[in-house]
């Protein structure tokens, strides 16, 4: 076995190290140039990274309002004060992970609504917040687009494929077969129907202390926090379950110490699954919202 690399060997190295670095430098170019059209995500948790990715990478996007939350959150983004707030709604997270982002950021909005529903007792995603805060990383994908998730090149192929396979673009409203969103509604109300145990009543007043510890470092930044309780289906928000933890959550934080966004009207809300509600319903909640922020402001 030779000790030493020929020649002709190091130059065909060098030759594909030259090549590797203009095609990447070419790709480079091509997203600079908004030629390469970023990615939408292939999963839900790749949706998430380039969610906190605009939002670490960006400056969080300049922009005063913050939503942070699970997918009930999520669910709202381009909805809620429409080009004035980033939404960091973690489909299949939690808040817990948004605020440990939003601590980790160099801007601090004016604003935050905090999602105070029954995810809130979900952990850390301790990975993706170590693959989305890392320093080192943090300076090389602010810099070069190209290391982000967003612009990965499977990612942008399979989003140019569901592009094209939209024609025409999603329809709003309850698109779902009635005897399917029945069952599911179902489901939820059958997981809802058992009481809270003693540990998961521990949990969520364990939740609610780390939650309102974070309020109090925001507010000594000058940032305001409204508690949003988003609303889901009437079978759903009637179950003993849910109904036990908006009382725990009501108890850890009381109206006269915490800004709670007022309840939406009372109306039949449509969801998907019985917590998440439809497109068009976060339209109209959103709407809601909206005005409800108006007037606060006024």
């Amino acid at each position: 076995m030779p000790l030493f690399t020929s020649n002709s060997d190091a130059a065909k190295i060098s030759r594909i190290a030259l090549l590797t670095l203009f095609i990447l430098g070419l790709y480079e170019v091509l997203i600079w140039a908004h030629i390469v059209p970023p990615s939408q995500g292939s999963s839900q948790n790749e949706e998430n990274t380039i969610g906190i990715e605009h939002f670490m990478y960006d400056g969080g996007e300049r922009k005063p309002v913050v939503l942070i939350g699970s997918s009930l959150t999520s669910n709202l983004k381009d909805f809620v004060l429409p080009g004035q707030s980033v939404n960091l709604g973690l489909a299949g997270g939690s808040l817990m992970t948004g605020l440990e982002i939003l601590a980790h950021s160099a801007d601090r909005p004016k604003l935050v609504l905090l999602e105070a529903n029954y995810p809130m007792t979900r952990p850390v995603d301790s990975d993706q917040l170590g693959a989305t805060t890392n320093i080192v990383m943090t300076r090389v994908r602010s810099a070069f687009p190209i290391f982000r998730k967003e612009y990965q090149p499977v990612g942008v192929f399979v989003t140019f494929l569901k592009n094209r396979a939209k024609h025409g673009g999603a329809k709003e409203g309850l698109q779902l077969d009635n005897v399917t969103h029945t069952e599911l509604v179902e489901l939820a109300v059958k997981s809802y129907a058992r009481s809270l145990s003693a540990q998961e009543i521990n949990n969520y007043q364990l939740a609610a202390a780390k939650v309102a510890q974070d309020i109090g470092i925001l507010r000594s930044h000058g940032t305001r926090v409204i508690l949003l309780r988003i609303p889901m289906e009437a079978a759903t928000d009637d179950s003993p379950r849910i109904k036990q933890i908006d009382a725990l959550l009501a108890q850890a934080f009381p109206i006269a110490r915490y800004e709670w966004l007022r309840p939406p009207p009372a109306v039949t809300w449509h969801t998907t699954d019985g917590d998440h509600l439809t497109r068009a319903d976060c339209r109209i909640y959103a709407s809601f919202v909206n005005n409800s922020l108006a007037q606060y402001a006024r």
